[in-house]
């Protein structure tokens, strides 16, 4: 048989349990625990399963007394007061002619493992401030994993890229000998150094060198990055903050994207599409690529 259909036949099943059903197997684990592992609730009454109401009110009573609480002194009172109180509810349950059929037919097929999603829910239903929190820490922790493998995702682009520029710098500059810096420069004019040592440089407008390199992506969040901190500061900074005029700002902790962030991000976009946002003029000698790209190499 399919697994769904057995989960399907498992739910139906659960499905159909009732409050009164939930009752006879709550009442049940606590004659178990209470009284024998063994004992049914014919057993601890001293009837058959043939017994008439008649019988069972009998036994009902004269249990009751055995076990009454007052009979009792100290720490066999508290125990004898929880097995009064069970027995109350055994007897609701083998006086009720509808309650005993249930009963009954759970004996001849056996109790099911009924502690379970449904029953936990029933027992520890959550209140409106419980799901408030209970969606705050699932929204914080989807929104760790979804900026964690985002950002793992850019270090593998920002690798790829290095090499794509590295590699085609050597390519567009094969008369250089080696431990030269080799020139590449873009269709959209942004311009990189690939130093001897196999490092790969961003041009700035001032000339500036910035380092591409994927380690200056940082795949670790701070706390005070997430939505576990940051959404609980931004309905304070909405509500009681406009009231008192007293914000939190949680800026200083944002990771300011470097120059050289921001000179890689510009630079991929323009070699990935391979066109121009803003044109240049042409610099140095213009060489096609063997990728079909063109580049313009500069000693």
């Amino acid at each position: 048989m399919k697994l769904w259909l057995v989960v399907l036949f498992a739910a139906s099943l659960v499905a159909a349990w009732t409050a009164e059903d939930y009752e006879i197997f709550k009442v049940n684990d606590r004659v178990r625990a209470d009284v024998g592992e063994d004992v049914t609730f014919y057993s601890w009454l001293d009837v058959s399963r043939k017994a008439t109401s008649a019988e069972i009110n009998k036994a009902y009573r004269k249990l009751s007394r055995t076990l009454h609480p007052d009979k009792f002194r100290g720490k066999e009172k508290k125990q004898k007061e929880k097995q009064y109180q069970t027995l109350s509810v055994v007897g609701g349950v083998l006086k009720d002619p509808e309650r005993r059929r249930r009963y009954d037919y759970f004996l001849d097929h056996g109790f099911p493992q009924w502690r379970g999603t449904a029953y936990l829910y029933s027992r520890f239903r959550p209140g409106i401030a419980g799901t408030l929190v209970g969606l705050w820490l699932l929204i914080s922790a989807f929104h760790y994993l979804a900026v964690t493998v985002t950002r793992k995702q850019d270090k593998k682009r920002i690798a790829s890229f290095r090499e794509t520029i590295r590699r085609e710098a050597l390519q567009a500059s094969n008369g250089l000998p080696d431990g030269q810096d080799r020139k590449l420069t873009t269709p959209d004019g942004k311009s990189f150094i690939v130093t001897g040592d196999g490092k790969v440089f961003a041009e700035t407008d001032d000339d500036t060198r910035v380092e591409i390199h994927e380690d200056n992506i940082s795949t670790k969040l701070k706390l005070s990055q997430t939505w576990f901190i940051r959404l609980p500061v931004a309905v304070y900074n909405y509500t009681i903050g406009l009231v008192t005029g007293l914000t939190l700002d949680l800026a200083q902790d944002d990771d300011v994207p470097s120059q050289n962030q921001s000179a890689t991000d510009g630079a991929a976009t323009a070699t990935a599409s391979g066109s121009s946002t803003r044109k240049k003029k042409p610099r140095g000698k213009k060489i096609k690529l063997p990728n079909g790209k063109v580049a313009y190499a500069k000693a």
